[in-house]
């Protein structure tokens, strides 16, 4: 959902109601939601606000559960003229469908700035990386890395802050596949012996919704998939599928058999240099690399 709310010409009541206020809320130019919407939300009290600061300013709420949600696109599609500070809010758990798209993309000019917002309770999390498979006599591979949770990249104009009153986390590694086994018979008379293979487990999918091979678990939006078991072997017994990674945090390897496969790589909580010189308003909880 996105919606947006214009100041050139401000209503002042009409503002605090968009923010879960009383219309009846004595108001002042120091309040905290005017210095958001002026794009100067670090601004010292009692310093000087002007309506001109105010222009064109906007105000965006948007979540999206399973696709990537692009600020600039959201914001211009809401209504947003591009020219005034932008406050946008993320007010729902929010996850892309694929790891090669962050969760939340920031690009674009914002002239005044932009104060990206993850609301209380909010879960901003990069896709799950997938379960690595189990191989019939050879080793496991490694579970998939997860995706990033806020990427920023093609960032012009004024300064970002992020106000993160909720959870940031790269999405997290999946499973690596269960190492193989194998059944030896030994040779009997003038016959060779012989090898036979097994298949090593799959590896789990990761928080947040990460899957995987045919057969494997996936993860949920927090918790990573269990492996699963591989199938035979009395010489080497077929091992089992590492658990994919909470968000944040790397998959386990897979277990048991011969080679298995290593859990994959967390992905970042926020990534590229614009993002790395934000301003944090409030940190929240952070999980994975930050910038």
């Amino acid at each position: 959902m996105a919606g947006v709310l214009g100041f050139t010409n401000i209503d002042m009541s009409g503002a605090e109601v968009a923010y879960g206020n009383s219309a009846t809320q004595l108001v002042t130019m120091n309040d905290t939601n005017m210095r958001y919407l002026a794009g100067i939300p670090q601004s010292a009290t009692n310093s000087t606000i002007s309506f001109s600061q105010l222009a064109n300013a906007a105000f965006v709420v948007a979540s999206s559960a399973g696709a990537s949600v692009n600020v600039y696109t959201t914001a211009t599609t809401a209504g947003w003229n591009g020219l005034g500070p932008l406050w946008f809010q993320i007010t729902g758990n929010t996850y892309s469908s694929a790891t090669g798209t962050a969760s939340v993309v920031v690009g674009g000019n914002f002239p005044k700035g932009l104060i990206l917002q993850i609301n209380s309770g909010v879960y901003v999390i990069g896709k799950g990386g997938g379960g690595g498979p189990g191989r019939k006599g050879a080793s496991g591979l490694p579970g998939n890395t997860g995706g990033v949770a806020i990427a920023v990249s093609g960032y012009s104009g004024g300064q970002l802050y992020i106000n993160n009153l909720g959870t940031i986390a790269g999405g997290g590694g999946g499973g690596g596949g269960g190492g193989y086994g194998n059944t030896y018979s030994p040779p009997s008379g003038y016959f060779a012996g012989s090898t036979t293979y097994y298949t090593g487990g799959t590896g789990g999918g990761a928080a947040a919704f990460g899957t995987g091979p045919v057969g494997s678990n996936s993860g949920t939006l927090l918790t990573g998939g269990a492996g699963t078991n591989g199938n035979g072997g009395t010489t080497v017994a077929a091992g089992k599928g590492g658990t994919g990674g909470t968000p944040g945090n790397s998959g386990s390897a897979g277990t048991g058999g011969t080679s298995p496969g290593a859990g994959g790589a967390a992905g970042a909580a926020t990534s590229g240099t614009v993002a790395a010189s934000a301003i944090w308003i409030n940190t929240g909880t952070r999980t994975g690399t930050v910038g």
